[in-house]
């Protein structure tokens, strides 16, 4: 008896809202069925008539079969190549977002370092003034103590009335009791030891050229004469 494949398999019946996807896989199923029952009948011996007719058949068959399968294939096409084009436009919407986002970055970077190189100028800079006013003080307390051993060795061996007689016209002198640039002349007495005999000592006004003025880097008279005192005092 001749097997009839139209009885067993007929998909022309089948509801066309399937799935795409469950269609594809049914009629892969399908195919494979059709193969191994064709297998089996051609294994048989079968006359030439009975086989024109088998070929006739599945001819038949196929091109029932690929005719509702067209259109899903067509469709399953179209899906892949908008998926495609999908994840394309998504990777690629996504790599410029990083792109800005880097160049938003590399821009408040370099607004940054241009910050940090104005404050690091201006740290320089007062790192400058404070070396250049350390080297200041540090000469202004150089001039101060050679000012202060000078003092100490030319008022050493005055005796203790002259010395406070001394000052004490200084002080007058810088307070305006006495004409600016008037000499005055002191006689000095036996300076103790017998140092310094009969020496004669001239003051003049602070400021002008006098070996008693700045000419010798005095400090202020004022400041000269409470310090003999302090030292008097002390001792």
């Amino acid at each position: 008896m001749p097997f009839d494949v139209g009885q067993k398999l007929d998909i022309s019946s089948q509801p066309e809202m399937l799935d795409a996807t469950q269609e594809t896989q049914k009629i892969e199923a399908l195919r494979e069925k059709i193969k191994e029952q064709v297998d089996v009948k051609f294994s048989e011996s079968l006359t030439a008539t009975e086989m024109a007719e088998k070929s006739i058949s599945l001819c038949r068959k196929w091109l029932a079969l690929k005719q509702p399968c067209h259109p899903r294939m067509h469709l399953l096409t179209d899906c892949g190549k908008k998926r495609k084009s999908f994840l394309y436009n998504s990777v690629a919407s996504a790599l410029e977002d990083e792109k800005a986002t880097l160049l938003n970055d590399t821009g408040t970077l370099s607004t940054k370092l241009k910050e940090m190189e104005g404050r690091l100028s201006q740290v320089h800079e007062l790192d400058q003034n404070v070396e250049a006013q350390n080297t200041n003080l540090q000469t202004h307390f150089m001039e101060a103590r050679c000012n202060l051993e000078h003092l100490n060795e030319n008022i050493s061996g005055m005796p203790s009335i002259t010395l406070d007689k001394t000052l004490t016209l200084i002080v007058d002198i810088h307070q305006g009791h006495q004409v600016p640039g008037k000499r005055l002349e002191l006689q000095l007495g036996a300076a103790r030891g017998g140092q310094r005999r009969g020496r004669r000592w001239r003051a003049r006004w602070p400021g002008t050229d006098s070996p008693t003025g700045p000419s010798l880097g005095w400090p202020h008279p004022t400041a000269q004469y409470r310090c003999r005192q302090r030292r008097r005092g002390s001792s």
